[in-house]
């Protein structure tokens, strides 16, 4: 968890546009998942949106998936 939380804190400084703009933000979904932040939901729906057709985009949508309610 602790991991996750630190990840996350990392990776907040790597957005905006670049090369590696895609997989930072699939890796902030993935560490704001593990880390039970909810703001994981969100940015989900940002990757989504931006890349929906990502490498990493069926990752993304389990990860949605999963934070939903039944």
């Amino acid at each position: 968890l602790e991991d996750a939380q630190r990840a996350l804190q990392l990776l907040e400084g790597v957005s905006g546009s670049g090369a590696f703009e895609e997989e930072a933000l699939a890796l902030r979904v993935e560490a704001a998942a593990r880390a039970g932040d909810p703001r994981g939901p969100q940015l989900a729906r940002t990757y989504l949106t931006r890349f929906p057709a990502g490498r990493y985009a069926e990752r993304v949508r389990e990860s949605l998936r999963a934070s939903s309610p039944p």
